[in-house]
């Protein structure tokens, strides 16, 4: 299971992978039959995005349909407020989401959120 945060999220919908390192890793978890995970965190972001920018919300929707999304609970805002180094408040849940579910690794494309997640000993699947 990989967790997908925002960031990687949207450079895959938004065609920003230019290097194409997001699609090559995304073949790749797919193609080993591993699940793509995010919380409704991510629902949430990629809706103010759609709305900011005022592109299609069915090009979101067709992207989130591949991702197991899973609840956002007290529990999360507990270990986003117990992570010891500098992240922002909404990365401190998505850290913490991906920690809840036991994920293998981290899709990123946020050098801070990258750093984090290793400090944290999450593996990082780098999108940037």
């Amino acid at each position: 299971m990989i967790y997908i945060d925002t960031s990687a999220f949207l450079r895959s919908v938004l065609n920003q992978d230019n290097s194409g390192a997001l699609a090559q890793q995304r073949d790749w978890v797919l193609a080993e039959g591993r699940t793509v995970i995010s919380s409704h965190l991510l629902r949430l972001e990629a809706r103010r995005v759609q709305v900011r920018t005022g592109l299609d919300w069915d090009d979101f929707q067709q992207e989130l349909e591949t991702i197991e999304i899973v609840e956002v609970d007290s529990e999360d805002f507990r270990r986003a407020f117990e992570i010891p180094v500098h992240v922002k408040s909404l990365d401190a849940l998505h850290l913490a989401s991906c920690m809840k579910v036991g994920a293998e690794a981290l899709f990123t494309a946020d050098k801070n959120m990258r750093d984090v997640a290793q400090y944290l000993g999450i593996p990082v699947l780098w999108a940037g």
